[in-house]
């Protein structure tokens, strides 16, 4: 009993006086050329320790925005995805410290929402008995989103629990009408399966990019938001961080907040809160969905 009690007692920190170490948990989403993998990666290699590694698992291709950017991809090792079971064997490799993931500091998924939308189409197939030269065009069973939900969740923690691993999932962006009838941009996952995963994050992040100019004077301005609006979802547990920032800017507020460091952004007053809307330029919709994955009415085995 006391030897139990002695090691309950090893888990316990004074926040008060001891220094906690913090493993970030993010997500970072947008449309395809918002900048989300070069921020990721840019990020990952600011909070990584000398000598650590990024590992870059890449769903689709996305390696290539790096190449554009001189120098990033420098302690980048990429890693080219194939099925939703590796992550269970990567996230087993780096707790271990195993030859090849030894180095592991940080680790970028992108994007995790077509990791997610991969392992639905193979649930699918498996479920209506598809061979792989075909195209099933029978509709999904909303009963398989259960386990496409517990598979990424389960994916995620296996990560989450490793000391002293970062984790930035990068993710595309979905349109959903919410119960004001209004359109909202959120990540890029079945709701529920959304829902599961923002319990599990420090922070998520929507980006934009605006193209501003034309031709040799052309200039793309990117922002982040960190914090929820009207019409985008968001959230940030970590201080300093305010409604939208610059790249440059939230990486420092992160590197800041992960370090103790008291010299981050001060949180500017929030432009819209999430309950308000503007007066003017609402997109609403035609019609009220209120979620667009089918709800499942029976009993599971």
């Amino acid at each position: 009993m006391n030897s139990r009690i002695d090691e309950i007692v090893s888990r316990m920190t004074d926040l008060g006086t001891a220094t906690v170490n913090k493993n970030l948990m993010a997500m970072l989403y947008g449309k395809p050329g918002s900048g989300k993998t070069v921020l990721a990666v840019g990020l990952a290699k600011k909070i990584i320790k000398p000598k650590q590694k990024v590992l870059y698992i890449d769903t689709k291709e996305g390696w290539v925005s790096l190449e554009n950017h001189d120098g990033i991809v420098k302690d980048v090792v990429r890693m080219n995805y194939q099925k939703f079971a590796d992550f269970a064997l990567v996230a087993h490799a780096i707790a271990k410290g195993e030859k090849g993931f030894d180095k592991v500091g940080a680790v970028v998924i992108d994007e995790f929402s077509t990791a997610a939308d991969m392992l639905l189409d193979d649930l699918y197939r498996e479920d209506v008995g598809a061979r792989g030269d075909e195209i099933p065009t029978q509709a999904v069973d909303a009963r398989l989103y259960m386990p496409l939900g517990d598979a990424c969740r389960k994916a995620v923690e296996m990560f989450q629990n490793i000391a002293g691993v970062h984790v930035i999932l990068v993710a595309h962006e979905r349109e959903t009408v919410d119960h004001r009838k209004v359109k909202v941009i959120k990540p890029g996952f079945s709701p529920k399966n959304n829902d599961g995963l923002q319990k599990l994050m420090h922070l998520t992040a929507h980006l934009t990019n605006e193209i501003k100019g034309a031709g040799k004077n052309v200039s793309y301005d990117r922002l982040v938001q960190s914090h929820p609006s009207a019409l985008v979802d968001a959230k940030s547990r970590i201080g300093g961080l305010p409604l939208s920032s610059s790249p440059g800017e939230f990486i420092q507020v992160i590197v800041d907040w992960l370090t103790d460091n008291k010299n981050g952004l001060v949180a500017e007053a929030k432009e819209l809160a999430p309950d308000e809307l503007p007066a003017e330029g609402v997109p609403l919709s035609e019609e009220y969905l209120e979620e667009d994955e089918p709800a499942f009415v029976g009993e599971t085995n």
